[in-house]
């Protein structure tokens, strides 16, 4: 309940802090649950390097049983933010971006109209000009000096 009441309020708060918290909250909760591809699965300190890619699932991913109704909660808080901050609230872009790929490289957990949003989401994020640019920049600044 708390992740559905507090953290929502949060999410719609004015106050960047607040929003920061509940932010945290929701990107704690999205990376345990099992990527699509397990090479984007985040590393962990009781997982160095690449050693949980050769050793199966983590030991702390969200029981299976309890997922459904976790990625619906966490689902209803994306929709939050991203209704939220569409248009002119360009402060918490980048948060919203982060969830929106996180959400995506774990869209496997979510029901299959929830993916469909998902995806529609991840495409607006990879189509928005920040998120080009930011890219072209990465692009550039792993390409070799000659």
């Amino acid at each position: 309940w708390m992740l559905r009441i507090v953290t929502l309020i949060d999410l719609l708060a004015n106050h960047p802090e607040q929003f920061s918290n509940a932010f945290l909250e929701v990107t704690k909760l999205l990376r345990r649950l099992p990527c699509e591809d397990p090479a984007n699965e985040p590393r962990s300190s009781a997982q160095p390097g690449y050693s949980h890619l050769l050793i199966g699932a983590r030991g702390d991913y969200l029981p299976e049983r309890t997922r459904p109704k976790w990625c619906d909660t966490i689902f209803l808080c994306l929709e939050v933010v991203v209704t939220r901050f569409d248009g002119p609230q360009l402060w918490a872009r980048a948060e919203v971006n982060t969830l929106i790929k996180l959400a995506a490289e774990r869209r496997q957990n979510f029901i299959r109209s929830q993916q469909e949003v998902l995806d529609n989401w991840e495409s607006q994020r990879k189509a928005h000009p920040a998120t080009r640019a930011l890219d072209f920049a990465k692009y550039f600044q792993e390409k070799p000096v000659l």
